[in-house]
């Protein structure tokens, strides 16, 4: 508290402002350093190499065989798949996949309607 001159009562010394505190980030900066932050640890190669073929071979079989837009969308649902994918057992890999598959389906069904 410091003393007020003007009549003699204390009153509450002033905080610093939000941004000037000490260990407070502003939510726009932290915004860009979660954008920005790279994470070594959760980068999975296999799994990555597996998603890539998984999308891409539907493409490109579709384009060999004259049917383009029946790659296009066995390609969109393997890149539905692979959000599903993990480095968990196969059954539960499978089974995961299998319900992400089937509600992208059902979402897609629900949308043409």
């Amino acid at each position: 508290m410091t003393p007020d001159i003007s009549d003699g009562r204390e009153k509450p010394a002033r905080e610093p402002a939000a941004d000037q505190r000490v260990g407070v980030t502003k939510p726009w900066t932290a915004f860009w350093q979660t954008v920005i932050r790279f994470q070594r640890e959760k980068v999975a190669p296999w799994m990555a190499l597996r998603n890539a073929l998984g999308i891409s071979l539907p493409l490109v079989v579709g384009v060999a065989v004259g049917a383009t837009g029946s790659g296009v969308i066995a390609c969109t649902g393997a890149l539905n798949v692979a959000f599903a994918d993990s480095s968990a057992p196969y059954a539960q890999r499978g089974w995961r996949m299998l319900v992400a598959s089937a509600l992208v389906a059902i979402a897609v069904f629900v949308g043409a309607l």
